[in-house]
């Protein structure tokens, strides 16, 4: 049966919590890095190079899921976790090079100085709370709020999904037919 807390499985305690925490590491590590590579290329650049990264991206992660299958075989739920530990270090030293290198080359990311702006009543952009900038920001770009939503849509069907999926996987009993 495994271990049991308050004769509950310890898994059922740490599962929803390593869900959102995978969830939200997969988003920080992507928008970081999209924000970063958009950043230190020209338009050009981008224009050439994020389609192949994006499908590169897409094929590196659904090979990462069916990894997961065989790693969590043999080496369980604790090496399975060192392995996501491992990943993430291995990814903030990456990040540490690439913002080494770009700042090495003369073509880092810089912080944008900010800047007042002055609308009705005198009053700065710098006091406005982020809702406030985020509206004004959609009603200037129609699209990025199309985008936005677009993100917001497929990361609730994709987690409604990873939930569906978990919950079939659950009601089998067998681990064999699992």
């Amino acid at each position: 049966m495994g271990t049991t807390v308050f004769g509950i499985q310890a898994t059922k305690f740490v599962t929803a919590p390593l869900f959102i925490f995978r969830e939200s590491y997969v988003q920080l590590l992507t928008s970081q890095y999209w924000s970063f590579m958009a950043s230190v290329l020209t338009p050009d650049q981008s224009a050439k190079w994020f389609a192949p990264i994006a499908g590169l991206t897409s094929i590196a992660s659904a090979a990462g899921g069916i990894a997961v299958r065989f790693l969590a075989a043999k080496v369980d739920l604790a090496g399975t976790l060192a392995c996501t530990g491992l990943s993430l270090c291995a990814s903030l030293f990456a990040t540490e090079m690439a913002y080494s290198i770009a700042e090495k080359n003369g073509f880092a990311p810089h912080k944008h100085s900010k800047k007042r702006l002055h609308g009705k009543g005198g009053s700065s952009m710098e006091h406005e709370n982020m809702l406030t900038k985020a509206k004004k920001l959609f009603a200037r770009v129609p699209v990025l709020k199309a985008l936005f939503f677009e993100i917001l849509a497929s990361q609730g069907l994709a987690t409604l999904l990873n939930v569906c999926f978990v919950k079939v996987l659950a009601s089998i009993s067998d681990d064999n037919v699992r």
